[in-house]
């Protein structure tokens, strides 16, 4: 009985061609999943910067219409992750809210979107977010690299003081206001939020062009 044993022990575990051809299936497989894992983790990531920006938009007119003061929605255009902020209107001297929205840009409470899934280098705005004309009343620290949503007391939307769309944006989506982000980790990948309406209807959209999202 030991005899066999010791037999049969012997010739137990794979051979190095087994071992080999295991391998080899499984780097096959691992090719082939890679690239869909990969897409399905960038638009997660890049799905969750939008939601957030929604969510921002959503905040600001609550806000407006419960404290019946002026709110608004700053963009920092240049920012790596995209981050943007949700203030109350202030005022500059005896500039009322109603003419003006002053800001110190310096003092913003600024929400870097995505959290700890968006590393600099992988989502950005677009042209879409930063083609906004600044048309609205200067604010303190004006900056062509801010852009802001502005929502009156009653939490409609207020186009004197929010800066809006360039005119090449304006036709496709009869837009007030365009926010669009980019996967710099894969090129044509973009997604974008469109303020549609006076009373902050949102209107979420996925370009794989530019033109699709406003720019």
């Amino acid at each position: 009985m030991m005899k066999y044993f010791r037999s049969y022990q012997s010739n137990d575990g794979f051979t190095l061609i087994e071992v080999l051809v295991v391998v080899i299936i499984i780097g096959i497989l691992s090719a082939i999943a890679a690239p869909g894992w990969l897409a399905f983790v960038n638009n997660r990531r890049i799905g969750t910067v939008r939601s957030q920006a929604a969510d921002a938009i959503r905040l600001a007119q609550t806000q407006a219409k419960t404290t019946q003061t002026a709110r608004v929605v700053v963009l920092d255009e240049q920012s790596d992750p995209p981050r943007l902020s949700v203030a109350r209107c202030g005022m500059v001297g005896t500039t009322s809210v109603a003419t003006e929205c002053a800001l110190d840009l310096t003092t913003l409470n600024w929400q870097t979107l995505g959290g700890s899934d968006v590393k600099p280098g992988s989502v950005v705005y677009t042209a879409a977010t930063k083609a906004q004309t600044k048309g609205g009343p200067a604010y303190i620290g004006q900056n062509a690299n801010y852009a802001r949503l502005v929502f009156d007391g009653n939490g409609v939307v207020n186009r004197n003081l929010s800066d809006v769309p360039a005119a090449t944006a304006v036709a496709p989506n009869s837009a007030l206001f365009i926010i669009g982000f980019e996967l710099k980790q894969s090129p044509g990948i973009k997604r974008c939020l469109i303020v549609q309406t006076l009373l902050g209807g949102l209107r979420e959209g996925s370009a794989a062009t530019a033109a699709e999202c406003g720019v």
